[in-house]
């Protein structure tokens, strides 16, 4: 079914995030957390391992400490997992459903487009460049770059100044519960994108973002 709303139809800026919402790379990352649990020899069961399946690494660093009284800090499940990804984008990962046809179509229609991600900057050109995607968006930051993160509804006014559309014209693309919480402080319309990665979020997602979809492909182009 084509989805539209006043956000979408009048939007003058879409900005997306690229892990989890335009490439489908957010289990790869989970999986990561996983090999790392394994390879520290640390007893998960079956069930723990399906929760840390649907954390984020802060959210897993401090389950870690908490739960297994491992003594293990975030610098090392990142520089475990980025070791790892980095390997996964340079191979080529898959894109959403839809994702291109719906950034193509924003593109003839005249509307900007930012890509806006988590993805330390390192690691996002590698899965921009190897996927071909730096021609369909207009500007490319990362948290990293910006000194912000998308939790911070400041990270999304430095956006609307850099890109010149008002926040009020613009819509967020996302996955992440908390990013989607951002965008909405900062005043954006907020689409939320189902992941594999995102069920524990879903019904909380779906209560706060104005449009929320599990494919590119219910949305008008």
């Amino acid at each position: 079914m084509t989805q539209t709303n006043s956000r979408l139809a009048g939007m003058k800026a879409a900005i997306f995030d690229m892990d989890g919402t335009i490439i489908d790379t957010m289990s790869a990352w989970r999986r990561c957390t996983l090999d790392f649990v394994e390879e520290h020899g640390l007893p998960m069961s079956a069930e723990q391992k399906k929760t840390l399946f649907q954390m984020s690494g802060t959210d897993v660093v401090r389950y870690l400490q908490e739960e297994l009284h491992y003594p293990c800090q975030y610098q090392d499940l990142y520089d475990h997992s980025a070791a790892a990804m980095r390997a996964v984008y340079a191979a080529g990962v898959p894109v959403k459903d839809g994702a291109l046809d719906y950034l193509a179509s924003l593109k003839a229609r005249g509307i900007v487009r930012v890509l806006a991600t988590a993805t330390p900057s390192n690691l996002a050109l590698v899965a921009l460049n190897r996927m071909h995607l730096f021609a369909y968006f207009d500007y490319i930051y990362s948290t990293d770059v910006l000194k912000l993160t998308k939790s911070d509804p400041a990270f999304f006014d430095t956006l609307a100044e850099i890109t010149g559309v008002p926040k009020e014209d613009s819509v967020l693309f996302e996955d992440s519960l908390y990013a989607i919480a951002g965008g909405k402080k900062a005043g954006l319309g907020t689409v939320g994108i189902w992941d594999a990665t995102n069920q524990k979020d879903w019904e909380r997602i779906v209560s706060l973002a104005d449009v929320t979809i599990s494919s590119f492909t219910e949305l008008e182009v």
